[in-house]
């Protein structure tokens, strides 16, 4: 490859053919810079037997060369790259793996030489939506630190990382993400855009302020929204989320910088997790449609988890603590997105009647799931916070586990009623059929309803939802 197609491309694979993909249809879905790591003073964590990919050529030919016995440990991986195997190292740790924590193949043959996975690591969560790259960082197994005020580290400059790619390019399969919004290039022009006022956000003092940037950013399309008038907007969202927790944690808490440096750096991952999902299992695999709004506020109510998790004893509240209680959290989430808003179920899901708990919360269950009808919503447009504390547990802790489960039973299935209005669904006597039986049907017949459920469906639904849950 000439020096100057390497510095302007990316050759990477995609199946059986080779791709050019230029540098700036890159995007790197964190701050530039300001993410940082050390192999050596967290043991080494991702050479502990994880395994990783080997590419035929200069890959294999340093690992055999290094410990030949090596090879009977690697077994075919053609499904991800035409010239892959992986290697299935065991705790705990890798063959290559020194005493002084370092690795031996860059040691003795240079960074080259290492395996593609070891050495995107952790920037190695790759996938490609049209003609761009969008890159995060692993969700897990390196514990990644935010740079201090002040500095940056080239271990996340996109710049060093660029380089990188260009000059060894991509040997494995990149997959597929699936974007949540029909214009890509808006999508990610706006996405670019709330990753460059990271830069700004680090220093602040508070979250909401980025959070509203990122809801005027997205508005940009079509209504520009004065920052001002935002913030205001979400000054009153967190009223109402306050109002369907039961509380709101301390100003000390919401105001801790080392949190909010952490949760700065997460959300430009966290909105491409969002935005740029990858293919569902099975299914679909395009996924519904999301907008700009529901994603800020997700964050905002992040913002609100993140200052609880702080104020319940966590002193320093790092990037992985962030990334965790928003994979734990997301159904509470989605539903804190909501708080403030008029929803009502959307038409084209159908409505479980199902629920997880004891009587009295079954019978409240289907009292909100009347009142979310779309009909009676289109009379009354009550905000969810409203809906939901209309009987509210007089036990604080109860309530709260109420709203848990609520938010689990309703993920994805919700929706505010301007979308309402302009959605379009297909016709289904089921549907129809539920929601008269909802909103007509005795409420003790409906909660009865709500109890016949198998054996094992609350564990089993719970855990669906949560990994379904955006």
């Amino acid at each position: 490859m000439s020096e100057e197609r390497r510095k302007g491309s990316i050759q990477l694979h995609a199946g059986s053919a080779r791709v050019d993909v230029r540098t700036e249809d890159v995007y790197f879905a964190f701050p530039d810079g300001h993410l940082d790591y050390d192999c050596q003073s967290c043991g080494a964590t991702c050479c502990r037997g994880h395994g990783y990919l080997v590419q035929i050529g200069r890959e294999l030919n340093a690992q055999l060369r290094a410990h030949p016995a090596s090879r009977m440990f690697m077994v075919d991986a053609s499904d991800r790259g035409p010239r892959a195997f992986q290697m299935k190292n065991c705790p705990p740790g890798c063959f290559f793996l020194q005493e002084d924590l370092r690795c031996r193949i860059h040691a003795e043959h240079g960074y080259g030489a290492k395996p593609e996975t070891c050495r995107l690591f952790p920037f190695n969560h790759v996938r490609r939506v049209g003609s761009t790259l969008i890159v995060r960082p692993h969700p897990s197994l390196c514990p990644l630190a935010v740079t201090p005020p002040g500095t940056r580290s080239e271990r996340s400059s996109h710049a060093e990382l660029l380089a990188s790619f260009a000059q060894f390019g991509l040997a494995a399969i990149v997959p597929q993400a699936y974007p949540r919004r029909a214009d890509v290039d808006a999508l990610l022009a706006v996405e670019r855009a709330i990753v460059a006022g990271a830069d700004d956000a680090l220093g602040l003092d508070r979250y909401l302020p980025y959070a509203a940037s990122q809801l005027t950013i997205g508005r940009a399309g079509a209504a520009t929204t004065p920052l001002p008038d935002a913030l205001a907007e979400l000054e009153q969202h967190l009223v109402c989320m306050g109002r369907l927790l039961g509380a709101l944690p301390g100003m000390e808490s919401l105001g801790d910088r080392v949190a909010i440096r952490s949760l700065v750096a997460a959300t430009p991952t966290i909105r491409a997790a969002l935005l740029f999902p990858d293919a569902p299992a099975t299914g679909n695999p395009t996924p519904k449609e999301i907008d700009f709004d529901q994603v800020a506020r997700m964050l905002s109510g992040l913002s609100v988890l993140v200052a609880f998790a702080h104020e319940a004893g966590m002193e320093r509240v790092t990037y992985q603590t962030v990334l965790r209680i928003f994979t734990d959290h997301a159904p509470l989430l989605l539903l804190l997105a909501m708080a403030d808003r008029s929803v009502a179920w959307r038409d084209d899901v159908s409505i479980e009647l199902q629920f997880d708990g004891p009587a009295p919360a079954k019978r409240r269950y289907v009292e909100i799931a009347r009142a979310l009808l779309p009909a009676v919503q289109a009379e009354r447009r009550a905000p969810l916070h409203d809906v939901i504390n209309a009987n509210a547990f007089e036990d604080p802790f109860e309530n709260l586990m109420f709203v848990r489960r609520f938010a689990r039973a309703a993920a994805g299935k919700l929706t505010t009623m301007e979308s309402s209005a302009s959605r379009e669904s297909k016709f289904s006597i089921r549907r129809i059929s539920e929601r008269w039986a909802l909103r007509y049907a005795p409420v003790d017949v409906l909660a009865q309803l709500a109890s016949r459920r198998g054996a094992n469906a609350g564990s089993d639904a719970a855990e669906g939802h949560e990994k379904s849950a955006t």
